[in-house]
């Protein structure tokens, strides 16, 4: 199955809906982490079609994503780069946490 890219621009709150699952391409050993997003938040105004908002993901405790950009495969809508920032662990559990920021 090919996955299509997405344009950044057209991405909006409603794409990440807490539960949709998330694929991140690492190209280290382990080369696709899941994330599931927990949280989205509005975060302000932007010149973006789809808004400004922070998306919160939740992601296994043994594996740790490096700030970067990495290749994310959203649910069923395609795939597209994103800027990820590991913000620590999830309060009652192990699980570590990302944010994406979209201004």
């Amino acid at each position: 199955m090919m996955i299509t890219d997405i344009d950044l621009a057209t991405l909006s709150a409603a794409d990440f809906a807490p539960g949709v699952s998330v694929t991140v391409s690492t190209g280290e050993e382990v080369s696709e982490i899941a994330l599931e997003v927990v949280e989205v938040s509005a975060v302000g105004q932007a010149e973006r079609a789809g808004g400004a908002f922070s998306v919160l993901m939740r992601g296994p405790a043994d594996t740790l994503i490096e700030q970067g950009t990495y290749r994310v495969v959203i649910g069923d809508l395609g795939a597209a780069p994103l800027f990820l920032v590991p913000i620590g662990r999830e309060s009652g559990s192990d699980a570590l946490l990302y944010e994406a920021l979209f201004a």
